[in-house]
């Protein structure tokens, strides 16, 4: 799963940002964790709090409005 920033100006929409988003019970699996590939710097974070973090890297470059 992931948390996505998009952007959307006169034109088409066009995407941003992207970070992964790991369920905390696959943070806590190392089995599935090797399985599946996840770099060991991914663990788990609410996805507000990846949303936000993606917001201020990118919200102050972007002219707008309003953040949906």
């Amino acid at each position: 799963m992931g948390v996505f920033l998009s952007y959307q100006g006169t034109g088409d929409p066009v995407l941003v940002d992207a970070r992964l988003y790991l369920p905390q019970s696959w943070a806590n699996d190392p089995v599935r964790r090797e399985k599946t590939h996840v770099p060991e710097e991914v663990d788990f974070e609410e996805k507000w709090r990846i949303a936000l973090r993606l917001i201020d890297g990118s919200a102050s470059s972007l002219p707008h409005r309003w953040i949906t």
